[in-house]
């Protein structure tokens, strides 16, 4: 109130009143750190912390601006203000903690994906204080998601919640972590809850609750409702928006809403690589061949290690182009990726086997799969079809004649690939404008670069019949189903 008291109202921690001396910096911050916690107006938060900020004394001045960046960042959406904010403070204080945290949690925003200088500020962040639970919490983070070096997350994300039980952000990524990674569903929903005890109203776990109902097939009503929730509490929480999306699409069948929803997600996070994998999974899936290669493409350039994006291309190019080669290429991307995604696996294997005729490498592949998870059905039934198609091929040896036809329908597939590569090439750079390419150099670039190391070569197709080892991983949020199976539409990330 304007008497500088804070009164908490009835809850379970009871009735509390602090009464705060006017004009100090550090009853300032903690005015807005209760407004944040209570998920307060944020512009009030602001105030209090600019406020705080012209009042600071040097050694309060690291804590201010930190706290004051952050609120711009995650509240008001406003990442310019907050990167200036924070490297001038940085300029005075460059082994504060606190700022380097913030700073590498701004760098791997969607608007800025600047992984490297992210992960150097979260490591110095941690070489000055090495217990820094904000700092191991986001780094694991970026291990997870960036570097794919699981074990490593996993060690960060469970130190970070060692050290405070009930910090919100730890515990939703862990379990997260869990969801994601370990496919745990149950002990993810456990941390969530322990969250949602801490701080009921915490966005990103909420969204999670949903997507954990969603990824378990439970109700899709229960899903939307947590996702509704979410975007009630953050009308801009772009994930809500993009897995909204994809339950209308997957469950819903409701393209045009699924299509509004992952436009509002694009607004809000233009270079989601699963947003953008999706959306253009929808337009594959409608016929519009140019506008799903265009967001595939957008979703590779976003994060070239993306599982589901890499499927999606690689279905889209043997489907609609017959690009066997390189659908090939992605397939072997997506499996180097992420080790033995179920998905991926048969996907590929069922274009070794029924498009490239390598019923050998076909059966191994789906053999090294079921080792890794003997209780998949769908990987048990695809192997017993692809050694009765190899048995079958070995009884009924092709003639002179059949083997010359192959050959020549095979020439004339490689011709209208060529062909189909070259007009799609000239179709995407006459739809941009002189503009629009200036804007996006840097986007196409990255996946013109990856497409030349996925095309093979006129000489390299000829020896396309050629055993080729394959070296599977495992991923597991579930890309789409091949073209003779039943397709499990969209994958969703937590």
């Amino acid at each position: 109130d304007g008497e500088g008291r804070l009164v908490e109202g009835e809850g379970e921690r009871g009735r509390c009143v602090e009464v705060y001396e006017g004009g100090r910096a550090e009853h300032l911050l903690r005015r807005a750190d209760l407004l944040l916690t209570a998920h307060g107006d944020p512009l009030l938060c602001r105030s209090l912390l600019e406020e705080a900020v012209a009042l600071a004394s040097p050694s309060e001045r690291g804590a201010a601006v930190a706290k004051l960046a952050l609120v711009l960042h995650t509240k008001l959406r406003n990442s310019s203000a907050a990167e200036t904010l924070l490297l001038d403070a940085l300029k005075a204080e460059p082994e504060h903690a606190e700022l380097l945290c913030n700073y590498g949690g701004l760098l791997l925003d969607d608007a800025r994906k600047d992984y490297a200088t992210a992960e150097q500020s979260f490591a110095a962040a941690l070489r000055v204080q090495p217990d820094h639970v904000t700092a191991l919490t986001f780094y694991g983070l970026y291990v997870q998601e960036f570097r794919r070096e699981h074990q490593e997350a996993e060690r960060l994300l469970t130190r970070a919640v060692q050290l405070d039980p009930q910090h919100p952000d730890a515990l939703s990524h862990l379990g997260t972590f869990l969801g994601k990674v370990k496919q745990d569903f149950a002990g993810a929903e456990m941390l969530y809850r322990q969250v949602m005890e801490v701080d009921p109203l915490h966005v990103n776990t909420i969204c999670n609750r949903g997507l954990v109902v969603q990824a378990t097939g439970g109700d899709m009503a229960e899903a939307e409702a947590y996702y509704d929730l979410a975007l009630s509490v953050d009308p801009l929480h772009g994930p809500s928006y993009g897995f909204k999306g994809a339950l209308h699409y997957s469950h819903r069948r409701n393209s045009t809403a699924a299509a509004e929803l992952y436009e509002e997600a694009l607004r809000l996070m233009p270079a989601d690589s699963g947003v953008l994998a999706n959306y253009g999974h929808l337009h594959a899936r409608q016929g519009n061949v140019g506008a799903a290669e265009g967001l595939f493409r957008r979703a590779l350039a976003s994060d070239p290690q993306h599982v589901m994006g890499l499927c999606y291309y690689a279905a889209l190019l043997a489907e609609a182009f017959a690009d066997f080669d390189a659908a090939e290429g992605l397939y072997r991307r997506a499996l180097r990726a992420n080790p033995l995604c179920p998905d991926a696996v048969l996907q590929y294997a069922e274009l070794l086997g029924q498009e490239l005729k390598r019923y050998g490498e076909a059966a191994a592949l789906l053999q090294r799969a079921a080792q890794a998870d003997p209780h998949n059905p769908e990987i048990a039934q695809y192997l017993g079809q692809i050694q009765a198609m190899e048995k079958q091929a070995k009884a009924h040896k092709p003639t002179h004649q059949q083997l010359l036809a192959r050959k020549e329908l095979e020439r004339r597939r490689l011709l209208k690939v060529r062909e189909a590569r070259r007009q799609r090439k000239q179709m995407l750079q006459q739809e941009q404008s002189p503009a629009a390419q200036q804007a996006a150099a840097d986007l196409a670039a990255q996946a013109d670069n990856m497409m030349a190391k996925l095309l093979l070569t006129e000489e390299e197709q000829g020896q396309r019949g050629r055993s080729k080892s394959a070296v599977v991983h495992r991923d597991p949020p579930p890309p789409p189903r091949s073209r003779t199976r039943s397709r499990r539409s969209h994958s969703t990330k937590a």
